[in-house]
């Protein structure tokens, strides 16, 4: 015995049992990966809420036009520490998941 065994060796050629035993093969380093993406994502929802609630209190003491610029600086500062790999659209580019 000796040699490479491949997927169709393994399932007959079925696409379905293939694609499972990949999951399981691959889960032992996928999981940690996803499980630490959680938490990223979980830490990362955390502080834009705490940015939101800043930029909140920020209209409740006077000026409309100060709250808004300082506001949108809070914001902005958050997303660019939040997502600083994804790079904000130029001005006049729409993002088409919004569209």
């Amino acid at each position: 015995i000796g040699g490479e065994v491949s997927f169709w060796d393994w399932t007959g050629g079925n696409v379905e049992v293939e694609k499972l035993f990949r999951f399981f093969l691959n889960s032992p380093e996928a999981l940690p990966y996803w499980l630490q993406e959680a938490r990223e994502r979980g830490e990362r929802e955390q502080r834009l809420i705490e940015a939101i609630k800043k930029a909140q209190e920020r209209f409740k003491h006077g000026n409309v036009i100060m709250a808004l610029i300082e506001g949108s600086m809070i914001l902005t500062d958050a997303l660019d520490t939040l997502y600083p790999d994804t790079p904000a659209p130029k001005e006049g580019e729409s993002d088409a998941s919004l569209d």
